[in-house]
């Protein structure tokens, strides 16, 4: 980066410019750890969240739900 960082400033352009320029106008991102607090996990308990969570106004496109095994002897 610092190579980069002296290319571009002896040519008198930006870094991204170097690599290739512009590539995108908009960055995606996704819902995680937004929505209600689990009760429980048995698999009632993720529909729930995962409704609440489609379910959000934000136009989140993108949607990352953690899930867990608990096996309890």
């Amino acid at each position: 980066m610092a190579l980069w960082d002296l290319a571009g400033k002896a040519q008198g352009v930006l870094v991204y410019r170097l690599l290739g320029g512009k590539v995108r106008d908009k960055v995606r991102c996704y819902c995680g750890g937004v929505g209600p607090r689990m009760e429980g996990y048995e698999p009632e308990d993720y529909v729930k969240r995962a409704e609440a969570v489609l379910g959000l106004p934000h136009g989140f496109d993108i949607k990352k739900f953690g899930f867990g095994l608990y096996i309890f002897a």
